[in-house]
């Protein structure tokens, strides 16, 4: 029993009661920020979508330039044109003004749906921010607590087995905090990798 009880004390001496959290929530940048960066992410995919439907083939207008020729049979000139390549000129400019008008809406509806997404990690993030705030009072009156069982042992106010009891139960709420800590931690993460999609390191 004497042996047990100098290696409780021993243990005191190395007993740390500070936090043990490895990381720590900051505060988010403002809504309106994030989803700005979110915004600027995808006009740049929009911009490479419809990349392909604004390519303008070099000196493609001498296709659409009439013929000049001369009529001997009637003696008097002529102009030529070619109307087959006018009607697929016009034909493909209906088509690309088509095809990007899809790329915008399918564009526009993906930014909303990420800012919704976003909106609703923020929102639980906050929740669980205040949560961690409001739980951090009573871990703070537990450890409090666990401090006067140390002082009663070495005092010997208090048993072996009281103060073990009393150091388990503070361990458990202390690995509640870091388990809450981490999850507001991984959240604001989430929240920055949807966030800052842009923020990339260009490939070429």
């Amino acid at each position: 029993m004497y042996m047990k009880k100098v290696l409780l004390i021993a243990t005191l001496s190395i007993l740390s009661i500070t936090s043990k959290a490895v990381y720590t929530a900051y505060d988010l940048e403002h809504i309106d920020s994030l989803i700005n960066s979110l915004k600027v992410y995808h006009i740049k995919k929009y911009n490479s979508e419809i990349n392909s439907y604004l390519y303008s083939e070099k000196y493609k207008f001498l296709k659409y330039v009439p013929s000049f020729g001369w009529n001997f049979m009637s003696n008097t000139p002529f102009i030529g044109y070619n109307t087959s390549e006018l009607f697929n000129m016009l034909n493909l400019k209906r088509k690309q003004k088509a095809e990007i008008e899809s790329i915008k809406l399918k564009c526009e509806l993906e930014f909303n749906n990420d800012v919704i997404e976003l909106k609703t990690l923020i929102r639980n993030y906050n929740i669980k921010l205040q949560y961690f705030y409001d739980s951090k009072l009573l871990f703070d009156a537990e450890r409090e607590l666990f401090e006067i069982t140390i002082q009663k042992y070495k005092n010997h106010e208090a048993t072996p087995s009281e103060y073990l009891t009393k150091h388990i139960h503070f361990e458990n709420v202390d690995l509640q905090r870091l388990k809450l800590e981490t999850e507001i931690f991984e959240m604001k993460n989430l929240i920055l990798l949807k966030a800052k999609k842009t923020e990339y390191i260009s490939l070429f």
